[in-house]
C-alpha cells in the first residue's frame, strides 16, 4: 500500500532575532496519508500588512513550484493544479488552507507557504503649477 509523506515547512520571509517576531506557521509538520485520501495544511502568520499567502511545491529532485495564492477569501491557482488542490481560509485574516485531494505518488513533496506584501504605487503629479 502506497504511503504519501509530505512534508511541510515553513518558509519565513523575515528573519528576526526574536521568538516573538515576526513568523509564518504551517501545521502539521509531517503528514503520511495513504493514496486516494485528501490531505489538509494550514498557513498562519503574524505579519500585518502583508495580505496574500502563497502556496509551494517541491517533489524530490525537483525545483520549487509554485501553486497559487491567496488573497483575501480567493484562492487562485496555477492551471497545472486546479482540480487537484483547493485553497481556502481568509488571507486578510492572516491564515490558508491547502487541500490535496486524491493522493496519488505524485503528491508527495515539501509543501511550503508564504506570506507576501502587496505594494501599491500611486504615481503623483511632477508637475508645478
Amino acid at each position: 500500500m502506497f504511503q504519501a509523506l509530505l512534508k511541510i515547512l515553513s518558509l519565513v520571509l523575515l528573519v528576526t532575532a526574536s521568538s516573538n517576531g515576526p513568523a509564518v506557521q504551517q501545521t502539521p509538520t509531517d503528514l503520511i496519508k495513504n493514496q486516494g485520501e485528501s490531505a489538509e495544511i494550514r498557513c498562519s502568520h503574524n505579519i500585518q500588512g502583508y495580505d496574500r499567502i502563497m502556496w509551494y511545491k517541491q517533489a524530490q529532485n525537483t525545483e520549487l513550484t509554485f501553486m497559487g495564492y491567496h488573497v483575501g477569501n480567493s484562492g487562485n491557482l496555477e492551471p497545472n493544479f486546479r482540480g487537484k488542490v483547493k485553497i481556502s481560509g481568509k488571507a486578510n485574516k492572516l491564515h490558508s488552507v491547502l487541500n490535496v485531494s486524491s493522493l496519488s505518488p505524485d503528491s508527495a513533496a515539501v509543501y511550503f507557504c508564504a506570506a507576501y506584501s502587496t505594494a501599491v504605487l500611486v504615481p503623483t503629479s511632477q508637475y508645478k503649477n
